[in-house]
């Protein structure tokens, strides 16, 4: 029977940066994934992924955000890879919506800076943009586009460089601890470790069922789209932004056009519900495609509504849609991360960091209690 320091079920982004952080305190650590390296099967894939610092869902995360953005910078520094492009995040909504007012107060409540953009400067700094009547505009500068594969992949080399293990197709089935040792089970082997990370994504209702009264985690089926550019409005060399749109039929987001032929552009809110992640349906239904199209033929004019391509994805929500990080409230040698999806990515340096520091310490200086179990009490 292999033994370790500490297990990690899932190599997605938290998983692999939970591991990273405890190898670098000099621990032995084996990472459990169930599908292979750089698989597209749960929630850390899709090219980018928005990071911001004006945190609008939940101001107590920014001292959170802000240690993580650092956390990412010296993840390049050491990986000489670019993880971040700086672009700028513009932001869109009616002035009492959550985008705008949240935003607003995140971001004079940390000092963060953010520009308000008059309707005459619209058509000068975001060309291609149709902006709906009464809508308020702002700029939060230190926006940017998280490149998620490849933050992913230097996770894991950095951690398979400080002597991790990683066993892919290696799917946990099950798992025990006694609040000093825990033991993982998967279909042809046991393992044993002194501590235990779960950061199983959509799998995570199943992996801490034995956790009372935990809250229900939703998850959702969801997709990305990539679509056709007319005109290089939205080009990133050209210095366009990510932007987000809260429109009366839903939540929309878009990334600047790395390429010059397509610009990814989402719904974030809604989602049908997903029964079993191992059977998530990646097939394009014309009720997937209908409020983006809505949403493209109204503000974004220089954009094709047929995608050139889609992947499907996953959101895994708790009931506020905040994260869920803390330890097992039986055992404190057993902790987790769920509840990411959907505006999660960006803090996995910082929360890989943090699961890391409540598995091997049983706490942590960062400022989490927010995240808890104990709001739900």
């Amino acid at each position: 029977m292999s033994r370790y320091d500490l297990i990690v079920i899932g190599a997605g982004g938290f998983g692999t940066s939970a591991a990273y952080y405890a190898a670098k305190r000099g621990k032995k650590v084996l990472v459990l994934e169930q599908f292979e390296r750089g698989h597209r099967r749960g929630s850390s894939h899709g090219e980018s992924s928005i990071i911001r610092k004006a945190y609008f869902e939940h101001p107590d995360s920014i001292p959170l955000l802000q240690q993580g953005y650092k956390l990412w910078v010296k993840l390049e520094e050491i990986s000489q890879r670019e993880l971040i492009s700086p672009c700028g995040l513009m932001l869109a909504g009616s002035p009492e919506s959550n985008a705008i007012a949240g935003t607003r107060s995140a971001s004079q409540t940390h000092g963060l800076d953010l520009e308000d953009i008059s309707e005459t400067d619209l058509e000068d700094r975001f060309p291609g943009f149709n902006i709906p009547d009464g809508y308020d505009v702002v700029y939060e500068v230190d926006g940017g586009v998280l490149h998620v594969e490849d933050c992913v992949d230097v996770l894991t080399s950095l951690a398979e460089k400080r002597g991790v293990e990683f066993q892919w197709n290696e799917a946990v089935t099950h798992w025990e601890s006694d609040g000093d040792q825990v033991k993982v089970w998967t279909k042809e082997t046991t393992f044993e470790a002194d501590a235990l990370i779960i950061t199983a994504g959509a799998w995570s209702p199943k992996l801490l069922a034995n956790i009372e009264n935990f809250p229900r985690l939703d998850v959702l089926r969801k997709l990305m789209f990539w679509f056709p550019v007319t005109s290089d409005a939205y080009d990133f060399s050209m210095g366009s932004s990510g932007f987000l749109f809260d429109m009366p039929y839903g939540e929309f987001y878009g990334f600047p056009c790395l390429d010059g032929q397509v610009i990814k552009v989402c719904q974030h809110s809604d989602g049908d519900p997903v029964t079993d992640p191992n059977e998530l349906d990646t097939q394009l239904y014309a009720e997937d495609l209908e409020p983006v199209a809505k949403f493209l033929q109204e503000v974004m004019p220089d954009v094709e509504v047929t995608p050139e391509s889609h992947s499907a994805y996953m959101y895994t929500i708790s009931p506020d849609q905040q994260f869920i990080v803390d330890q097992h409230p039986s055992y404190q040698n057993v902790a987790f991360g769920a509840g990411f999806s959907g505006h999660g990515f960006e803090f996995a340096s910082i929360l890989g960091k943090v699961l890391s520091d409540l598995a091997i310490d049983y706490e942590t200086e960062l400022p989490i209690d927010f995240l808890r179990l104990q709001r739900f009490s």
